[in-house]
């Protein structure tokens, strides 16, 4: 597993102009998307995988949480352990509330729709994940979404800048599969010092060399998405353009147009932390020994492919075993011993009185000198009837001779 992202072997960006796209990267905003520490640029374009010798190509699974599969070797069963992954740090976010009436949406024009996003005040759902490239390469994720009843209500957006790092997950293995638990949370160890902006045009991609971009495009296809509000233009009917269906899964209710939807927020950071993980997965699983080893020198000094995790056996593990012949041979003993005390009880009935294993009636029949009042022919729990009472205490006494002896006595 690689710790982290090696440097700018994951894909390529370039501007819109470059691209040669009229249409801005998410359509949710025009040229600038909101950052927690100003606005960044919609215009940069990323690209994913890169069919060159310098570029990783990430083999993504249909589902993003599947396992890691021969990732982690050394367990026999079911083993929880901490690995160390790429990972995507939360450098700041800012969050911010909007009143929105959806009853003064604009009307509907095909041409501004299109081409041009809608005002902030008319969006009801949007997640847009961009290429921050500002020196160093950062992922910008701004997510947004509306509450509303009647037409009005509040549309809540985050808007969070992300960093490449080094982190910590907890992982549940079971044979040769790995299974993250949380890859929304992990812990931070180290942020990356690998991710400073290419500044010169890589001729095969026609593009900028990139360390993050490849995450970003797969989070594009994943979840960038939108919808707004507008009215029909004829009646007083609201209408909504969307792109996208990433939101489906976060509807409260949909009765009307103006649906309400929960906050997409930690399903797009926990994905994004995925989709770091499997790249990590994908540099440290190269076939070719040459690319592995220029990888792996892509990374900051000190981390490496091959690292050794701490794990722990989990689940029910036979600490002790039968072995049936000892088992056999101490039943046998016990038998013998039982075949040879057994005769010494023969005949108990002809006592002609109830007989127990009561103390009480064993120190009776020696003759105990604090039953001496009690019929010697008294059972045990009558016995313990008589003197079951009686307060004694331990010490220093007289004996019956007139010695001193420590032993049981009365307590007067």
């Amino acid at each position: 597993m690689a710790p982290e992202l090696p440097r700018g072997a994951g894909g390529a960006w370039m501007t819109g102009e470059q691209f040669g796209s009229p249409f801005h990267w998410n359509f949710a905003f025009n040229r600038t998307m909101p950052t927690c520490n100003g606005t960044a640029s919609n215009d940069i374009y990323a690209i994913g995988n890169l069919d060159d010798t310098r570029s990783l190509l990430v083999k993504w699974p249909a589902d993003n949480y599947a396992p890691l599969k021969d990732r982690i070797r050394g367990c026999a069963g079911h083993c929880t352990a901490k690995i160390l992954a790429p990972a995507l740090a939360p450098l700041a976010c800012t969050s911010h509330e909007l009143p929105v009436d959806y009853t003064k949406a604009p009307s509907f024009q095909k041409s501004h729709a299109n081409i041009a996003a809608s005002p902030l005040a008319q969006e009801q759902f949007f997640v847009s994940v961009g290429l921050g490239v500002d020196q160093t390469e950062t992922v910008n994720v701004v997510t947004g979404y509306s509450t509303t009843e009647d037409r009005k209500g509040t549309l809540r957006y985050t808007a969070c800048t992300l960093v490449s790092a080094v982190g910590e997950y907890t992982v549940d293995v079971y044979g040769d599969l790995a299974h993250l638990y949380d890859p929304g949370k992990p812990k931070i160890i180290a942020l990356a010092n690998n991710t400073v902006v290419y500044d010169e045009i890589d001729s095969n991609s026609g593009g900028y060399r990139s360390t993050l971009a490849q995450v970003v495009a797969r989070a594009d296809d994943e979840w960038n998405n939108y919808r707004a509000v507008y009215h029909d233009g004829v009646t007083d009917n609201l209408i909504t353009t969307y792109a996208g269906a990433a939101m489906d899964q976060f509807y409260i209710d949909r009765p009307t147009t103006c649906a309400s939807y929960r906050d997409p927020g930690p399903s797009v950071r926990r994905s994004l932390n995925s989709f770091m993980v499997w790249s990590g997965a994908s540099a440290a699983a190269s076939q070719n020994a040459t690319f592995a080893a220029y990888l792996e020198a892509r990374m900051d000094e000190g981390w490496a492919f091959d690292t050794t995790v701490v794990g722990a056996v989990a689940g029910k593990q036979a600490v002790f075993q039968t072995d049936y012949l000892y088992f056999l041979a101490a039943a046998l003993v016990e038998i013998v011993c039982i075949a040879f005390v057994a005769p010494t009880y023969w005949g108990w009935w002809r006592i002609g009185r109830p007989v127990s294993f009561s103390p009480l009636e064993m120190a009776k029949a020696f003759e105990s000198p604090m039953l001496a009042n009690c019929n010697s022919n008294t059972t045990g729990r009558d016995l313990a009837k008589a003197v079951g009472g009686h307060r004694v205490r331990y010490g220093v006494g007289m004996g019956l001779h007139g010695e001193s002896k420590i032993a049981f006595g009365d307590t007067g």
